[in-house]
Order: structure tokens, then C-alpha cells, then sequence
């Protein structure tokens, strides 16, 4: 005989526990039967308790020594010894099947927790690497055997073992079903209990709105440039990837160096009035003065950007697409020259994602509304070295004024990711202290460790859970 037990209802085998409780129930009327010295007490034993005790494999030769035995219990002499040893036999079944279960759950505890960090870090590898379904089913089972390497077997055994890969779902489901050995629920012919446990881990069902500062300075000529190239477009293929399902991803690109070239936006976003040189025709911005020089209110009514820069970066800022092509032909187009006004590239890529600025994108780029349950948005940081130039000296130093719009940006509930790459010491602490969680902090000493950042950071981004 044996016990089929289903994980997500532990402890809760109806037919099980409905005789185990039959049985407690029928002592105790054994008990008031024989305290009444009631001559029902034989046919109560052989039609209540005979047939549930042969279910648990009790012999009928018992039940019948049990009914002969019957006859004594109306007896005054030796009475309680013999209702003791009368009692012990379904009791003793009750405390062993409790002991079973109980040793049974200890250890579907221990696979299901070892079964869900599996299928976490095997979705975390199909997002973050090349790996093909062999290799990411060759993963799950490592990672299982793993997390049960420290835990006791219980004489327990996997007897069927499945990974499902849905590429397009983004999610990794796996499936186990074995056996684990009783003991005590041997003497009721129970020899092993079975098993079906399943976990599933999926990415995040969350749209996702991205604005990426990237530093195009002339600090990155060569090589640096062509890593920064490589790791922003993984991070696009990973989020923008065929596994998105029906949620919207859209990125959008703020490159800087000296500046901030606005592009085909240069003039809605520019102050042509005299506070600077500009006259629609050069497509840079400086920062903006007065009150909202560190807020995210759009360009209008006074509170439009500056135009001094004293040179201007070739590529222009792209706003928020979910064509892959798009935004990779924009990288891939990246030309490093001038200084570092992180400043503005901060500010820019806050302004790619906050919803005050619909009015200013195209319809197709316009920021969505804040709704926690529904859209993530964040920001990508990154820099690989100190911020150098400003051009309002009121405002205070780029730095100074890059930590004022950082503390802005995390208020306003965007997520704040940053990176330096190959980034002198002096810079470290800002960026560690600008990024929303410390883990959303990357120090990348070379162009490997600069893709692992980026690809951790799309993992961060699609969410990955255990959804059931």
C-alpha cells in the first residue's frame, strides 16, 4: 500500500486523516462501550473497527483474537490492562503515520527550497548568458543536487526529473517526483510515501522604462568604447529579447561628454532668448538656473536649458524605443570626444523616463504614469571618470550637482543603477552612494566585468520570481 502525497496541500491526505480520526473516534466509543458494559461491545468491533484496521493491512485474525478478547472486557478483573493493550494497536498506528508525515514534510520543505533556487538561477542564466536548453537543464539539475548536498535524504528517492525551457514565456519550470521511505508506517503495510513537487520561475510581467546615461567622453577612444558598445547591447537584447512576452520594454539613450547634444528636441528644449549663444542651429544644451535646475519639470515658461556648451558630442539623445534595431544602431554609432559633464547626462536620462515630460517626446516615446504594480522605471548611470565641467557656476559643481538630481531621481521612485568602468577612486563614492540599492552599484575594472554589469542589471530588471 502506499500514500500519495500532493506538496502544495501538506499535510492534508483527506482519506488519511479521516481514518486515522475514525479510529481515535471508534476507541473512544470502545471505551464508553465498555463502560457500560454494553452488549453491542462484539459487533461494535467487528463492523466499526475490523474493516478500517484491515485498510491499514491489519490481519482478520487479529480482529477475530481481538473479538474473542471482547468477551473478557466485560470482566471486572484485569480490565485496564486489557483495554490498554486493546487501544494500542490503532494508536499506535495514529502515532506512526503522525511520525511519517511529520518526517515527510521536513524534507518536501527542504526539496521545494532547493527545487526554487534551482529554477531561479537557471532563468538567471538563460537571461544573462548563451546558454542552450542541454546546457540549462544540466544547470538546473546541479543547482538542485547542490542546495540538497547539506540536507539529510530521508531514504528518499527522485524518480522522475523534467526541465521545462519556454524561451518565449521567459519562464524555467521543473518538476520532481519520487519517493521517500517510511518507518514506523511499515507495520500498517505503508512502505513509501510519494512525492510531485514543481517549481517555476518566470520573468517579471512588469513593462519596463529605461533611460541610459552613457559616458561617450574622450576618455573612452579605442577600446573602452568598443566594451561600452558590446555591454549595451547585451543589456538590449536581454531586455528586449523574445522572451518579453506581452509586456512593453522600451529604452531610451542619453550619450554625454562636454554636453548634452538634444538633437531634433534642441529647440523645444532651449532658452534662444540670450542666455546663451545658441540659435536653434547648434544642438546642444548646458543645464538650466534657478529653482527647477535639479527638479524633472519640462523645458517651458522659463525653465528651458541652457545653451553654452563649448562643444557638443556627436551622438544625440534618443528617446525611449522598443526597436532593438534602433537602439543598437545608436550604440553601435558612438563617437568619444570632449570632457564629462555628468551633470546633464544624469538629467537626461531621468527626463527620457518621467512622466511630466509627455508633452515633449514623440507619441511613441511618451513616458507612461507611475503605477508601481504595473511599470518599472529606471535609470542606468555610467561613467568612467570624475565629473569635470559645468557651466552654472550658481549651481555648484558637476558633481555637486549630479548628487542633488541623483537624490531627486530615487524620490521620485525610479530605480537607480550605476557603473563605473575602470572609473578613478575619486568618483566611487558618488556612484555607490547615487544607486538605489548597494547591489545596484558596479565598480568594473575591465570590458568582462563591464558586460557582467550590464547583464546583471537587466536581471535585476526583469524581475525574476517563482511564481508558482
Amino acid at each position: 500500500m502506499q500514500s500519495i502525497f500532493y506538496w502544495r496541500l501538506p499535510l492534508n491526505d483527506v482519506a488519511y486523516k479521516v481514518r486515522i480520526q475514525y479510529l481515535k473516534y471508534n476507541v473512544l466509543c470502545l471505551v464508553k462501550l465498555h463502560q457500560s458494559n454494553s452488549k453491542y461491545l462484539n459487533n461494535f468491533i467487528e463492523r466499526s473497527i475490523a474493516p478500517i484496521a484491515l485498510e491499514f493491512g491489519i490481519p482478520r485474525d487479529w480482529m477475530y483474537l481481538m473479538s474473542l478478547l471482547s468477551s473478557f472486557l466485560r470482566s471486572d478483573r484485569g480490565n485496564v490492562t486489557l483495554m490498554f493493550s486493546f487501544m494500542l494497536i490503532p494508536l499506535a498506528l495514529g502515532i506512526g503515520l503522525a511520525v511519517d508525515y511529520g518526517r515527510a514534510t521536513s524534507y518536501y520543505e527542504k526539496v521545494q527550497a532547493s527545487l526554487d533556487a534551482a529554477s531561479l538561477a537557471t532563468a538567471k542564466s538563460m537571461i544573462e548568458t548563451d546558454s542552450d536548453d542541454g546546457q540549462l537543464a544540466a544547470l538546473a539539475k546541479r543547482y538542485y543536487e547542490e542546495g540538497m548536498a547539506s540536507r539529510e535524504a530521508w531514504n528518499a528517492r527522485i524518480a522522475n526529473w523534467t526541465v521545462g525551457i519556454d524561451r518565449i514565456a521567459g519562464t524555467i519550470k521543473i518538476d520532481a517526483a519520487g519517493t521517500i521511505d517510511t518507518t514506523l508506517g511499515r507495520v500498517a503495510n505503508i512502505d513509501t510515501i510519494d512525492f510531485a513537487l514543481s517549481s517555476t520561475a518566470a520573468l517579471s510581467s512588469k513593462d519596463i522604462e529605461l533611460g541610459m546615461m552613457l559616458d561617450v567622453s574622450g576618455s573612452m577612444k579605442g577600446g573602452k568604447l568598443s566594451d561600452l558598445k558590446a555591454a549595451s547591447s547585451d543589456l538590449v537584447d536581454k531586455l528586449l529579447a523574445d522572451n518579453s512576452g506581452s509586456r512593453k520594454v522600451r529604452i531610451g539613450l542619453a550619450p554625454y561628454s562636454t554636453s548634452i547634444n538634444a538633437g531634433q528636441y534642441s529647440d523645444k528644449a532651449k532658452d534662444n532668448s540670450g542666455q546663451g549663444n545658441g540659435n536653434g542651429q547648434n544642438k546642444c544644451v548646458s543645464e538650466r538656473k534657478g529653482r527647477d535646475a535639479f527638479t524633472d519639470e519640462p523645458p517651458a515658461n522659463g525653465r528651458q536649458f541652457g545653451s553654452k556648451p563649448v562643444a557638443c558630442p556627436v551622438n544625440s539623445v534618443l528617446a525611449m524605443s522598443g526597436d532593438k534595431a534602433t537602439i543598437k544602431s545608436e550604440i553601435n554609432g558612438f563617437v568619444a570626444e570632449g570632457s564629462t559633464a555628468g551633470h546633464l547626462g544624469i538629467g537626461w536620462a531621468w527626463y527620457l523616463v518621467s512622466p511630466k515630460w509627455k508633452s515633449f517626446w514623440p507619441a511613441e516615446s511618451k513616458p507612461e504614469d507611475p503605477d508601481p504594480k504595473k511599470l518599472l522605471k529606471s535609470v542606468v548611470i555610467m561613467t568612467d571618470g570624475m565629473f569635470n565641467i559645468e557651466y552654472e557656476a550658481d549651481n555648484g559643481r558637476s558633481i555637486e550637482q549630479a548628487q542633488q538630481l541623483c537624490a531627486n531621481i530615487k524620490a521620485d521612485n525610479v530605480e537607480v543603477f550605476t557603473v563605473g568602468f575602470e572609473a578613478p577612486p575619486e568618483v566611487l563614492p558618488f556612484l555607490k552612494a547615487c544607486a538605489s540599492k548597494p547591489e545596484y552599484f558596479f565598480n568594473a575594472g575591465d570590458g568582462d566585468a563591464l558586460r557582467k554589469a550590464f547583464s546583471r542589471i537587466a536581471g535585476h530588471l526583469n524581475d525574476l520570481r517563482v511564481s508558482k
